[in-house]
Parts: structure tokens; sequence; C-alpha cells
């Protein structure tokens, strides 16, 4: 059994290395939300929050994805891979359905959200949806959703 005074010096200053290279403001999927349900689809929305809290991103941030039922897992349809919401509307987004979700990476997310916090253009280029997901989604011109 090892305990912490025993581990090897060498792995005890990996393991500080790599806590120094976490970002101060890191992105987290804090929530799973089913955004509509039928017996033949599923859209639900992974939610994102900055923990801690950005005092400049007043925003939850969301990939939308749909997927028929039934199908492998890795058959999706990402519908919006990257969507900043206010609070408001990922509230109105809730419909209390129940569905079998998927987590998948989100290693490019991970890079437009950071984009979005240190370019102004890229910010410019995000959808802020201010109503409900779905209804900006269908709103949406290309590149832009109804504010």
């Amino acid at each position: 059994m090892l305990t912490v005074d025993r581990l090897p010096a060498g792995l005890v200053i990996a393991c500080i290395a790599a806590m120094g290279t976490v970002p101060a403001w890191a992105q987290t999927q804090t929530d799973t939300l089913v955004l509509a349900a039928t017996s033949k689809t599923v859209t639900w929305a992974a939610v994102y929050q900055s923990v801690p809290a950005r005092p400049d991103d007043p925003y939850l941030h969301v990939r939308v994805f749909e997927k028929d039922t039934g199908t492998p897992p890795w058959q999706f349809r990402l519908v919006a891979p990257h969507l900043a919401v206010t609070p408001a509307a990922l509230a109105a987004s809730r419909t209390g359905k129940k569905a079998k979700t998927y987590h998948y990476k989100d290693v490019e997310f991970r890079i437009s959200y950071k984009q979005w916090l240190n370019d102004p253009q890229w910010r410019a280029t995000i959808p802020v949806c201010t109503t409900e997901i779905l209804r900006c989604l269908h709103d949406a011109r290309p590149g832009q959703a109804k504010r």
C-alpha cells in the first residue's frame, strides 16, 4: 500500500507540475439538459460553466446534440458546437423530459470557449441565446441566434 510519505519523489514532483498546468478559468460540464425527446430522436444540451465564476462572463455555455434512438452512441449530430445562454434562457429550456444522453469529448468546445474569452472578434461569432435554446436554434440565421 502506498502512502503519501512513501511516494517516489519523482511522482510527487510530476503531480505538482501537472497541477500547475490547470487553467485558472476552467469550463466544467455542470448539467445535461434534455431539450426534446420523441420516440425517434433525442435533443440535449451539455451545459458548461466557468469555475470559478467570471464577472465578465455572465452566461452559461452549451453544446447541443441530436441523436436518433436505437443508433450506436457514435452516430449523433452536433447541432450547435458553442452557444452562450443566459440563465433565464436555460431555465426556459428545461422540459423535465428524461432520455438517455451521452457525453462526448469537448476539446473543440474548450478551444472555442478560450477564444470566446480572449478574442472579441471570436466572441461576436458565438450566438447568445436569451429566449429558449431550441427557439434560438430554430430562429438562427447562419452564424447568428435570435437575441
